[in-house]
This record gives structure tokens, C-alpha cells and sequence, in this order.
């Protein structure tokens, strides 16, 4: 006979109990905020502009869920979405942000911006832990106007994040502080995504001195791209331009339209044609030559919108000369990549191509190993590159340009640099 186990029993009751009849008000906690907010490079000083009515929202409320229905949380939403916003803001603009509650004296900022929260619930999810653990959950709404100093509407648009989770817990003594930080936390990357949006729309330094305008559309994926000839033949990733009905490319002489030459999908490799110009360019060099251990480097555009506009450079090895499950046509590599990276150059120690980056594995290859994998890559071999230039007449491959062997790492990486663009799909 099963012994009963009255401690199993009691626990859903325990931790039901546990949250139930408390009574909590948060406020703005900066130690809340995930990570640095990113650097965009945009020109000019933001003005955030919070009203009265506005900074003063007050939710007070109860859970949506059974799971601490008794718990009473208030939360200052109008004050936690306008100091966030200025954390967001103020290192999104070069000359930084200021807020107020008028946008009387606007004279000297680019843009006036208008954060606001328009809906908000949450709830503690003890059942999707069959009653033994409660994931905290969010539902936000923000609506983000953004305005130039002559009033012209530049940007006008709702964010939701869905129902969102934080970190489940056992038991905890102030289980709405919980709810405080996943709301710091989801209106962060919300608003880090609203200055992306901004970003598309205005004038940008990318580079750091080239300025480009979005004339207004907004661009859907971005990735990386390297020229390979001084007439703007560019190489990438095949997955990159997917669906696109209109492709540019940032250079460091602003911004390129892009017209699709040629795609070899089966090994995820694109050949654009840039508008005529006289380009920078990278050799590229035969995979042959590449070593088991050998060092590799990639420049690239991961996560903009997080991350920042400016070229990051990363180094790491050739960690097999295969890649997923023996795959010969590429390498596995332990250069950190991100989505961002895909089509960029993968490069030896001469600054010459040796591959391109196309792919790294990461949640799914988690779902299956149980473990998140760190710093594992993979590049398609120049081999496979070569054949689909040589088979179009009207390429010039600057395959011999002149190194020299003193070069230092970061005098490659500046010359590198000048022939990696950004590869903008609308």
C-alpha cells in the first residue's frame, strides 16, 4: 500500500495561501532593467513627454488568475513607463533625452516622444506547474507616438507583448515584486523595439560617420552581407532576402539599392548587384586551405535593434571541418554569431573569405539536448561560393588583392570593415 504523503497534498494549498491576502505597491527599480540599453547612433536629443494624466497612472488590482486573488497590487505605471523610456531614449540619441509634461519649449530636440501605457494585467500561474510552482505572469500594452519638432507625426504605433513570463518560484515573500520586475523588464525590450522602429524612419549614423534615411517604409529582416567585387557584387545568405520585395544595403557610402542575381538556396547562398559605384571589396580563398583549430573571424550586424547599428566583430576557430550532422559543405565554428550575423564574412587571418555565416544552434537544439549550446556556429565553405560567381560572365572576383603580412588584427578588421554591409529586406 502507497504511503500518503500529506506535505504533497498540502503544498498547491500551502503556496495558494502563501500569496493570498497581501497587499503590495511597487515602483521604478533600475536594477530591474536587463542589460545596458543599446547605443543607436541616432542623431540629435529625444524630448519625452509625459502629462500630468499620464505619469500620474495608478494601477491598482487584483489577478486575473484563482492563484492570489486576494493579493492587492499597485503599481505607478505612468512613472515606471517614463523613467524606462528615458533609460531607452536618452542612449538611443547622441545628445541624449530629457522628459517633461509639456512639449512647450521644444524647440532644440529632434523628436518628441509619447509613451504610454494602455492596458495592463497579470496573473500567477500555478497550474501550468501542476500546483507546485507559480510562473508570474504579464500582459502589457504600450503605445508609442513620436513626433519631429515641427509637429510632423513620424511614428505612430501600438505594442503588445502577449502574456509573458518571469522566473517561476516555490514560495516567495513578495511574490508582486515579481510582477514589478517582469513589467520593467517587458517594457524595456518593448521600448528598445519602439526606438528601433524610430530608427528606420529617421536619419542614423551607422558607421560611424555615414548618415542614411529610411524614405519611410520599414524594413522586415536585416542580416549581413560582403562585397566581392569593385563593381558591388555582393555575396549573403539566401534565408536573408527571402521574400523580399525590395532590398537595400547600408554601406560605409550610405545607403545602396540591391537587385537579386542569382540564389542557391540548397547551400543558402544569395548574389546581389549593388547600384553602379566604386566598391571596396574582400578576396576570397579556397576552403582547401582551412585548418582543423584554425583562427576565423566574422564582422557583422547581429540584433540591431538591441544591439546597435555599428559593425561587431567576433573571433573564434574552425571547431569541425563538418558541419550539422557531418554536413561537408560547411564548418562548424565557435565564433559567437546571432541572428543579425547570417550572410556575413567569415574570414581568415589575411581578411580574406573563406566562408559565410549562415546559421548557429540555440533554443531548438535546447529543446532537445536540454542544454542551451554556447558559441556553436556554422559558415558555408568558400568552396561553394566559388562555382556560383565563376558560372556569371560579368563577375570580377578581386581575388589577389595585396596583403600584407605585418597587417595587424584590427588593421584587417578596418579594411574588413569598408567591404561588410548591412543587408536591409523590405
Amino acid at each position: 500500500m502507497k504511503k500518503f504523503n500529506i506535505i504533497k497534498c498540502l503544498a498547491p494549498i500551502i503556496i495558494i495561501l502563501f500569496i493570498s491576502g497581501c497587499a503590495f505597491e511597487g515602483g521604478y527599480n533600475p536594477n530591474y532593467i536587463p542589460f545596458s540599453a543599446p547605443q543607436m547612433g541616432l542623431q540629435g536629443k529625444a524630448l519625452i513627454v509625459v502629462d500630468a494624466k499620464t505619469a500620474q497612472n495608478l494601477y491598482t488590482g487584483s489577478p486575473t488568475s484563482f492563484t492570489g486573488s486576494a493579493t492587492t497590487l499597485t503599481l505607478p505605471l505612468g512613472k515606471i513607463c517614463t523613467s524606462i523610456a528615458y533609460v531607452v531614449f536618452n542612449a538611443a540619441y547622441q545628445g541624449g533625452a530629457d522628459y517633461k509634461d509639456t512639449d512647450a519649449g521644444s524647440q532644440g530636440y529632434t523628436v518628441i516622444i509619447r509613451p504610454q501605457i494602455t492596458n495592463f494585467t497579470y496573473q500567477y500561474n500555478q497550474a501550468k506547474n501542476l500546483g507546485f510552482a507559480i510562473t508570474p505572469q504579464i500582459d502589457v500594452s504600450l503605445h508609442v507616438e513620436v513626433r519631429s519638432q515641427d509637429g510632423k507625426l513620424v511614428s505612430d504605433k501600438n505594442y503588445t507583448s502577449g502574456l509573458t513570463d518571469g522566473a517561476t518560484y516555490a514560495m516567495s515573500g513578495q511574490p508582486a515584486e515579481k510582477i514589478n520586475q517582469i513589467l520593467h523588464v517587458t517594457l524595456f525590450r518593448m521600448l528598445c523595439e519602439a526606438a528601433a522602429d524610430v530608427r528606420k524612419v529617421t536619419s542614423v549614423t551607422l558607421n560611424p560617420q555615414p548618415q542614411v534615411t529610411n524614405s519611410g517604409s520599414q524594413y522586415k529582416e536585416s542580416g549581413t552581407g560582403v562585397i566581392i567585387s569593385k563593381s558591388g557584387y555582393v555575396l549573403t545568405a539566401a534565408h536573408v532576402i527571402a521574400n523580399s520585395s525590395k532590398l537595400m544595403a547600408v554601406t560605409i557610402d550610405g545607403l545602396k539599392s540591391a537587385r537579386v542575381v542569382s540564389v542557391d538556396e540548397s547551400n543558402d547562398i544569395a548574389l546581389l548587384k549593388l547600384e553602379k559605384g566604386d566598391y571596396t571589396s574582400l578576396g576570397i580563398t579556397s576552403s582547401r586551405n582551412v585548418r582543423l583549430g584554425q583562427s576565423v573571424s566574422t564582422i557583422g550586424f547581429p540584433n540591431p535593434y538591441l544591439q546597435g547599428f555599428s559593425p561587431k566583430v567576433t573571433k573564434g576557430e574552425i571547431s569541425s571541418m563538418n558541419g550539422i550532422i557531418d554536413d561537408p559543405r560547411s564548418w562548424q565554428i565557435s565564433v559567437p554569431v546571432q541572428p543579425g550575423n547570417s550572410g556575413g564574412p567569415l574570414l581568415n587571418d589575411d581578411g580574406k573569405l573563406v566562408g559565410l555565416v549562415e546559421s548557429k544552434l540555440g533554443l531548438r537544439a535546447a529543446q532537445v539536448t536540454n542544454d542551451l549550446p554556447q558559441n556553436v556556429g556554422y559558415a558555408v565553405k568558400s568552396a561553394y561560393l566559388i562555382p556560383l560567381i565563376e558560372s556569371l560572365k560579368d563577375v570580377s572576383i578581386d581575388s589577389n588583392i595585396p596583403v600584407t603580412n605585418k597587417e595587424s588584427f584590427e588593421d584587417m578588421v578596418a579594411r574588413c570593415e569598408k567591404a561588410t554591409v548591412m543587408i536591409l529586406n523590405y
